[in-house]
């Protein structure tokens, strides 16, 4: 790889890292994780409860506490666990990953390989996603990489290291730690399943699988014993058994069919999907000639079959194999751009043509579409002088990626410089995503609006209850605990009463009422929150 190339892709990598860590508080956070994350982070740097997790007042045992301890760190700074504190651990350890993928990328097949599969990683579709946003998974995915990194290299590398193994257990633990025993159970299978498949069975040893056991064991009794101890009975049955083996065996939540990943992965791995069967035959027809490729595989296969055979299922939980994924991606377009010989071989495959002509005529419409929007051509548009910097550089960075790869699916000889034109445009359309386009997405959402008119109507002295786990609104109303109110005598009482009360109650609830209850209750406001309406209630009618 040429020093302009390292260049290229050095400059890539810092331009999305730095867009990252600079644009996490442009936006608001949303859905239903990101507030509950912040929540629970804000009670621990609120109430000083830093071992057992709070959310509305009462313990959190879906999660181990480690992401929240991160992001009330992020928060002491500034005294609040705001949207950037919440998503700053995400960010960090996500831009984390992707030196790691460079670094296990050079240890299996060179620094050119690396950096493709560096950059490859930080603007795949999901990966990119995940690391903008207030989600344990980029954290636990650091946890895991780091994991094989350091196995792979104490155990399967000559000389054996037992010390570098026991370093990748106490990674194993964190991830743990993170996220629960999948941590565990990813790094384990996927080690001696490739020691199998490799005939290497006489390795397993330097595993040190008891030592290792008995280290993470350790590592996280440390936290486990004292939150237990804390919380009692149901909070150790919850986070031991329902929230671990509970989602593999049957899922309360998120349950699909075991195919469901075959139809996501493509789309979340965009826009490297569109090159993998290209891949897939090369590395199909070059496998006796190259076997380090073996392992980024069995990484990725075995972290595929076993969230596919898990019943809980999120496009997000599949995390931990992109860095495998980029590597494999990295190690094929490293060959194609290093090689005459590979290039006069994948020039002739329209698996490889098709995809770069597909991109390189989007990539020239995007750069058009700037170039519009700059000159007001399409929609009436108002930008600062940093957005009219942005679009200008971005349309004219678009432009030359495409008419790149449009010759490089027509000229063999060119086809060297096709990865580096697909991670330019990949990473325009990242930054453009983050500082233009999202923020502009995200702004007037119904539910600010909403929070807005209960914070305008109540005073923090007035009773507000809620007929459902309201942790998006302990966030945004900067209020906990919300009492949750479900039993039906209880709620006629409140309603009848003649103190004012305030609710929050979920359409369907509303619904089912009596029509008696109704009428003694007046509709403040309602809004669609994700997938739910949700009425704004009061019992006493406002003059």
């Amino acid at each position: 790889m040429s020093i302009r190339q390292i260049q290229t892709l050095a400059l890539v990598l810092i331009v999305c890292g730095s867009s990252m860590i600079a644009s996490l508080d442009r936006w608001q956070l949303k859905g239903s994780d990101e507030p509950r994350y912040a929540q629970v982070a804000r009670e621990m740097l609120e109430t000083g409860r830093y071992i057992l997790p709070h959310l509305n007042g009462q313990p959190y045992p879906d999660k181990p506490p480690l992401y929240f301890w991160l992001s009330a760190a992020c928060g002491w700074f500034s005294g609040e666990v705001t949207p950037y504190a919440a998503r700053f651990p995400s960010a960090l350890f996500g831009l984390a990953v992707v030196v790691l993928t460079f670094f296990f990328g050079r240890m299996l097949f060179g620094t050119a390989a690396g950096m493709l599969a560096a950059g490859i990683l930080v603007t795949t579709e999901q990966f990119f996603s995940c690391t903008t946003n207030a989600r344990l998974d980029t954290l636990f995915s650091f946890w895991i990489t780091l994991a094989l990194y350091l196995l792979y290299q104490g155990c399967v590398q000559e000389p054996p290291r037992r010390n570098i193994c026991l370093l990748g257990w106490v990674s194993t633990a964190l991830a743990v730690l993170s996220k629960g025993p999948t941590g565990l159970v990813l790094p384990l299978l996927t080690m001696v399943v490739y020691l199998f498949l490799t005939k290497s069975r006489h390795k397993i040893p330097r595993l040190a699988i008891g030592t290792g056991l008995v280290l993470v064991a350790g590592l996280c009794c440390l936290w486990l014993v004292p939150a237990c101890l804390k919380a009692g009975a149901d909070y150790t049955r919850n986070i031991l058994l329902t929230q671990s083996f509970g989602r593999v065996v049957e899922a309360f939540a998120h349950e699909a069919p075991f195919y469901f990943y075959l139809i996501s992965f493509p789309l979340d791995f965009l826009p490297w999907t569109l090159f993998l069967p290209a891949a897939m035959l090369y590395f199909w027809r070059t496998r006796h000639e190259q076997t380090l490729f073996l392992f980024p595989l069995v990484w990725w296969a075995t972290v595929f079959i076993f969230f596919s055979g898990v019943s809980g299922k999120r496009n997000l939980y599949l995390l931990p194999l992109y860095p495998a994924a980029a590597l494999l991606m990295g190690k094929f377009l490293s060959d194609v751009q290093s090689s005459e010989e590979v290039q006069k071989q994948v020039a002739q495959w329209k698996l490889f043509t098709v995809p770069c002509f597909m991109v390189g005529v989007l990539f020239i419409s995007t750069g058009a579409l700037l170039f519009a929007l700059l000159a007001n051509l399409m929609v009436p548009f108002q930008t600062t002088a940093l957005g009219t910097v942005m679009l200008t550089a971005g349309g004219i960075a678009a432009f030359g990626a495409g008419i790149i790869l449009l010759r490089a699916q027509r000229r063999h000889g060119i086809q060297a410089n096709a990865p580096r034109a697909l991670l330019i445009g990949c990473a325009l359309v990242s930054v453009l995503w983050l500082w233009w386009i999202k923020p502009v997405l995200e702004t007037d959402r119904p539910e600010k609006k909403f929070c807005e008119t209960i914070q305008k109507t109540i005073s923090p002295h007035d009773a507000l209850y809620a007929s459902f786990e309201p942790e998006f609104f302990n966030y945004f109303l900067h209020r906990y605990p919300i009492p949750v109110v479900r039993d039906p005598a209880e709620v006629e009482r409140l309603i009848r009463s003649p103190s004012p009360s305030y609710f929050l109650v979920k359409e369907r609830d509303f619904k089912r009422l009596p029509d008696q209850l109704k009428n003694h209750l007046l509709v403040l406001d309602k809004a669609d929150i994700g997938h739910k309406t949700i009425y704004f209630l009061t019992n006493t009618p406002r003059t």
